[in-house]
């Protein structure tokens, strides 16, 4: 899950998965786009994944470039 909070133009969030909560210091927004990098912590060491997407009303869908090539995802608004 993914909770994107805004201090004026500055967008931040928390994301929660499997491995627990990560803070995301600064969300890139330009319009309906958006990215931002992520170092999670995973059994091998941290890693650095770079997430960027889409947002379509209540949609957003992207993908993560990941060490080992890019994933997709897919999310929608529950509030």
């Amino acid at each position: 899950m993914l909770v994107v909070t805004s201090d004026g133009d500055t967008y931040h969030g928390v994301l929660t998965g499997e491995r627990g909560k990560v803070a995301i210091k600064e969300i890139q927004v330009e319009e309906n786009t958006f990215s931002f990098p992520l170092k999670v912590k995973t059994p091998m060491g941290k890693i650095k994944l770079d997430y960027s997407g889409q947002i379509d009303a209540d949609l957003m869908q992207g993908k993560i470039k990941t060490p080992r090539g890019a994933m997709p995802f897919r999310g929608k608004r529950t509030e």
